[in-house]
């Protein structure tokens, strides 16, 4: 009888099995992956052709973003920026009185020469930073392993991650992974608990997946701690879904059919009526005419400091901390890290200076063991 009711329960598994196969539609997914998951670590360009760095001549931020990039042993392309100057400003303006500051024009050129680099050469698709950003020491270890197969299972992508890490190319436009925040809602209006709910989330396609490297929920931004609550997401989980109001551009990950078409007709050459920053134009392209997807919380967040933008204004003096850095200073203050990230670079308490002894020991220890190593942690 054991035997008997062994095979009636096969037979009933095997049949739902089919079943699922056969019915269920095998489109974008929505639902969650569990467990941390232990996998190969990510290649030196983060499963991207290459990573590509928006750094101004002479810029005082690439010294430490170089020992960032040792220590986590990430290849890194620094394609050489201009001096902007009047001509180039007077150019981008073509007589029009809208509004874009100076130094947000320049930034503005500077990622499209960076985008101009990717398109010379024979890659499919690029992660493109801005030299102020920090990241997790368990960036290429764990979290960018882990964000990729999610990223994977909701493009729907059962081929191995050796083929196309991100999937095929042809599915997507453009995914971040470093912004400050996709709040589903401007940010002068509400965000978070009580204005947002989770179908919200639910009405397009998403993914939740485990991620223990994330910080503490009451160790997040507020409002990220804020939107991920209201959204329903349990704490050390991330979530990647479509793009709905996302911000800033510290860093995307394009295809060339994208790279083209932001130079082209997203963000060309010449400023556009209510474009006043590139990571707005980005926005905009994402509302209707590329397939953008956000993760949250995000990978990569800029460092406290000045920007490229206010280093490169007519008067730094007049640039003002957005909003979002406002709310977040607080929190950056008590505990010596960059916002939403765990055990990042920042303070600079692990940066090896030339000693490549010590180097090798933070590649080991702290790189590809994923162990903090900072004061009380």
């Amino acid at each position: 009888m054991l035997v008997g009711r062994s095979r009636v329960i096969f037979a009933s598994v095997l049949i739902f099995l089919v079943f699922i196969f056969l019915f269920v539609p095998h489109g974008l997914r929505s639902g969650a992956l569990d467990g941390f998951g232990r996998h190969e670590a990510a290649n030196a360009t983060l499963g991207f052709g290459a990573v590509a760095v928006v750094s101004a001549p002479g810029s005082t931020r690439r010294t430490h973003l170089i020992q960032m990039a040792n220590i986590t042993e990430l290849d890194l392309s620094i394609p050489k920026q201009r001096e902007w100057g009047d001509d180039d400003e007077a150019a981008f303006r073509d007589g029009k009185d809208y509004k874009i500051g100076r130094g947000s024009l320049f930034a503005w050129l500077s990622h499209r020469l960076v985008l101009e680099w990717f398109l010379e050469t024979d890659l499919e698709t690029v992660l493109i930073l801005e030299d102020d950003v920090d990241w997790d020491i368990r960036l290429r270890s764990l979290q960018i392993p882990r964000a990729a197969k999610a990223f994977r299972t909701l493009m729907n992508e059962s081929r191995e991650p050796e083929e196309q890490y991100y999937g095929d190319v042809s599915n997507w436009d453009l995914l971040y992974v470093g912004h400050c925040g996709d709040y589903f809602d401007q940010t002068k209006d509400v965000v978070g608990v009580g204005h947002i709910r989770p179908s919200r989330l639910t009405e397009g396609a998403y993914i939740k997946y485990a991620d223990d490297t994330m910080p503490l929920r009451y160790n997040l931004h507020p409002w990220t701690a804020s939107i991920l609550a209201a959204l329903d997401v349990s704490p050390e989980h991330r979530i990647i879904h479509k793009s709905v109001l996302p911000l800033c551009s510290f860093g995307y990950a394009i295809t060339r059919a994208t790279a083209r078409r932001l130079l082209d007709d997203i963000a060309p050459a010449t400023v556009q009526d209510g474009m006043f920053a590139y990571d707005l134009a980005l926005k905009n392209g994402c509302d209707s005419k590329l397939r953008c997807y956000s993760l949250q919380p995000e990978l990569f967040h800029h460092m406290p400091g000045d920007s490229l933008i206010k280093q490169q204004a007519d008067d730094p003096s007049k640039i003002g901390i957005p909003p979002v850095d406002r709310t977040g200073q607080e929190q950056v203050d008590v505990r010596k890290e960059t916002v939403n990230i765990g055990c990042g670079f920042w303070n600079k308490s692990i940066d090896f200076g030339e000693d490549m002894a010590y180097l090798e020991l933070l590649r080991e220890e702290v790189g590809r063991k994923g162990r903090c190593l900072k004061s009380g942690e």
